[in-house]
């Protein structure tokens, strides 16, 4: 899978920032534990906090993760965890983002437990950071981490950032003794800190009872004395400004609006306006939603002034609105519907001409451009589906397509059976798998029955009949090789080497290693020639346990070896 830098990159230091000592020194506190939370409202300052500590503290051992909603399902989470941890050692997880990309992972406690194993060879003590944990839903990501926390070995400390509490044993570690909190209370500015902030940080000449009346009524939240200081930049009456602010949440909103947004520039306003249901800011792309040009500029001109953009990267190409100024650009005066659609469209269209398969999908479907989605998910099913890790992604975005855009094409149909049957939801594949094998037949097209039929070896070798799988999945591979070899396409000659698989993985689960070697033997080498190192583990793994069950020990030895000498094990 395609990994976003981004989010396992430490979000770069400013130097303009107030120095937190007493929270550094809670941070540092927890290092010698085994968890810190640290949890509190939007604007809290906890993402900057955390950045200065690491760079002062932990530079050269710190795996970072910003987690976004998409990171739910456990592989990919765990995929983007050995990424952040690979900063530390280049070749960190290699066998376990292996094992990932078989068509059929092993449980996750065993990827983790391998995980930690690997953790536990590190030489130093290493922190690792999971920030916006709040965008997480489901159980998975907790458990797996419950499972980390259960298991972790010393040198590894885990920092969880967010908005609420995460599904973790709190109490436990509370009562154990391996557990630091900071929370609202703790990240609130002191009087001493707001004077900072006002006078060093943002160099305003205000008086002590000014400061103090902006302390008391933000209550020390860091969000609301920003917007306090951009409104003070160039007030006519700084008494009259301080005497109506509020740094209560819900007159936050109003407070933005009235002396922040109306403040800007026609420009400007067009340009929030215009990519506000973005989650990543990058030039080019607000140029190709926005049609305004200089949007690298005007993003570095955001920064500049402090008006609520956060830089994502070092080379200052990726960037993020605050996110409760995010929610303001999406609520007031968004754009209308035909405008907004279009916004999506261009969105998507840069994100397939970056290459970015991913980004265009989800811009398709979050503006409803259904058949915009179905032709992207047409396009590119096969690759996303090879990406066995992001299947749960894919699944969401297939349910997500009405029905009868789903059900028009045989080729989605048969993608969403094939995710179910792969996500272990065997209620549910069967209507989809029959709609596409009809389609199918009536466009007579004869060898694409082969995809079902290896979808249906699948679906009989985890249901314990093996003879079964032995005969559809012998079907499949005939049937997908009609026609040319040379000439057959990318879908079909993926499938036969899928099925080639399931027929030796049946075959062995019979007991009957001759069987299994030839058709393991030919993806070995198929996916040799194609630079497919994946897959030939996977049937270099089932040809050595062939000849193991045949007493060829010597053979068996001389493949692991090979196996262990080409990194994939």
């Amino acid at each position: 899978m395609e990994l976003l830098n981004t989010k396992v990159a430490v979000p770069p230091v400013r130097t303009e920032v107030v120095q937190r000592s007493r929270l550094e020194r809670r941070l540092q506190e927890g290092a010698e534990r085994k968890l810190t939370l640290v949890s509190a409202r939007a604007g809290s300052g906890k993402t900057t906090l955390l950045s200065n500590w690491i760079a002062k503290q932990w530079p050269s051992r710190c795996a970072w993760f910003s987690l976004d909603a998409e990171d739910s399902e456990s592989l990919r989470f765990l995929c983007y965890l050995v990424s952040a941890l690979q900063r530390l050692r280049q070749d960190f997880g290699k066998d376990i983002l292996a094992s990932i990309s078989a068509p059929s992972p092993p449980a996750t406690n065993g990827l983790l437990t391998s995980l930690l194993n690997e953790v536990g060879e590190l030489e130093e003590d290493v922190v690792v950071v999971l920030d916006d944990f709040h965008l997480i839903s489901g159980t998975a990501v907790p458990e797996a981490l419950s499972f980390i926390l259960d298991h972790m070995p010393p040198q590894m400390h885990l920092v969880v950032a967010g908005r609420v509490n995460p599904a973790m044993p709190l109490s436990r570690l509370r009562a154990q003794n391996e557990l630091v909190e900071i929370r609202d209370a703790q990240l609130r500015f002191t009087p001493e800190e707001t004077e900072q902030y006002f006078k060093e940080v943002q160099g305003l000449r205000l008086s002590a009872e000014h400061i103090g009346a902006l302390e008391r009524r933000t209550e020390g939240w860091v969000a609301g004395l920003q917007m306090a200081a951009i409104s003070l930049q160039d007030a006519d009456d700084v008494a009259d400004l301080v005497n109506g602010f509020t740094g209560e949440d819900r007159f936050i909103m109003d407070y933005l609006m009235e002396e922040v947004l109306a403040r800007q520039p026609v420009r400007v306003r067009e340009f929030f306006r215009k990519t506000s249901f973005l989650d990543r800011l990058r030039g080019p792309l607000c140029d190709a939603v926005t049609g305004l040009g200089r949007g690298q500029e005007m993003l570095e001109e955001l920064e500049r002034s402090n008006l609520f953009v956060v830089q994502l990267d070092h080379q200052r190409r990726w960037y993020r609105y605050h996110h409760l100024f995010a929610d303001l650009l999406r609520h007031h005066s968004p754009p209308a519907a035909k405008e907004a659609t279009d916004l999506r469209l261009r969105a998507s269209s840069w994100y397939e001409a970056e290459g970015d398969v991913e980004g265009a999908i989800r811009h398709a479907i979050a503006g409803e451009l259904w058949q915009h989605a179905a032709s992207l998910l047409r396009k590119h099913a096969l690759s996303l589906i090879m990406r066995t890790y992001d299947l749960h992604t894919l699944q969401r975005w297939l349910d997500a397509l009405p029905e009868v855009e789903r059900l028009a094409s045989p080729k989605l149909a048969f993608y969403h059976a094939w995710c179910l049957i792969q996500t272990g939801q065997l209620d549910r594949f069967e209507a989809p798998l029959e709609r596409a094998e009809e389609l199918w037949r009536s466009a007579d097209k004869t060898s694409k029955l082969g995809l079902v039929m290896t979808a249906r070896s699948v679906v009989e070798l985890r249901t314990g009949q093996a003879a079964r799988a032995v005969d559809l999945a012998q079907a499949a591979a005939a049937t997908l090789s009609k026609g040319i070899p040379a000439k057959l396409s990318r879908e079909n000659w993926t499938f036969r080497m899928i099925a080639n698989l399931q027929l030796g993985f049946a075959s062995l689960a019979l007991g009957k290693p001759i069987d299994a070697k030839r058709p393991l033997e030919e993806v070995r080498s198929v996916a040799l020639a194609r630079g497919l190192p994946v897959m030939a583990a996977m049937a270099t793994t089932l040809v050595q346990r062939a000849h193991t069950m045949l007493g060829q020990l010597a053979k068996s030895k001389q493949l692991g070896e090979r196996l262990g000498r080409s990194g994939y094990r």
